[in-house]
């Protein structure tokens, strides 16, 4: 929360402490310094996004049914991690972009490019519309994040709280039905 509030260059180790419910010393004691604090936290969350991955793997999903899990788990991952868009941004890292673009390059981007794999091999079956699947996953990653880091505006704008589990819950099916909308699949049966 404080790097995602006051970016790196304004986050202090003194509030970290206080809101974790430690004492500073103790954080210094895990990390070398504020950089090392918030390599962990970005990679935590990398690690997490694998993870997701790894997971619907298992399910041994296809199709339709696994382009819902993928959308569905990566929405429950940004609503845990409502701050991850502000910590990736170039602006939120300020003196971070190194590691940070390291992180993605090697963490992210190769899930990245496991999904375009997947939207393209579908394309080329004919089970889904022919689309331009890199831009297809950012606009997805997009809409799906802003979400989280436009909440208060949004809360504005639907006269309730974005982030309550009800509305939640319609803003996940609102963009899954966006998803299979563009893809021209259908559910078939799926909630």
């Amino acid at each position: 929360d404080e790097f995602a509030q006051r970016g790196f260059a304004g986050a202090r180790t003194q509030e970290i402490a206080r809101k974790a419910g430690v004492n500073k010393a103790l954080i210094h004691y895990h990390f070398k310094d504020k950089s090392s604090l918030y390599q962990a936290v970005t990679d935590e969350m990398m690690f997490d996004l694998i993870r997701i991955s790894q997971n619907v793997s298992k399910r041994n999903l296809r199709d339709a049914a696994l382009v819902e899990a993928l959308f569905s788990d990566f929405f429950d991952y940004a609503a845990r991690h409502r701050n991850f868009a502000r910590l990736t941004t170039m602006e939120g890292a300020a003196g971070e972009t190194r590691y940070l673009e390291a992180s993605i390059k090697n963490l992210f981007r190769p899930l990245f490019q496991r999904g375009v794999e997947f939207l393209e091999e579908h394309i080329a079956k004919k089970t889904i519309r022919k689309i331009d699947a890199p831009h297809f996953l950012v606009t997805v990653f997009l809409m799906t994040l802003s979400y989280f880091t436009e909440s208060p505006w949004i809360s504005i704008l639907l006269g309730q709280g974005a982030l309550s589990p009800q509305v939640l819950a319609q803003r996940k099916k609102a963009l899954l039905d966006f998803v299979f909308a563009v893809l021209q699949i259908k559910k078939m049966g799926l909630k």
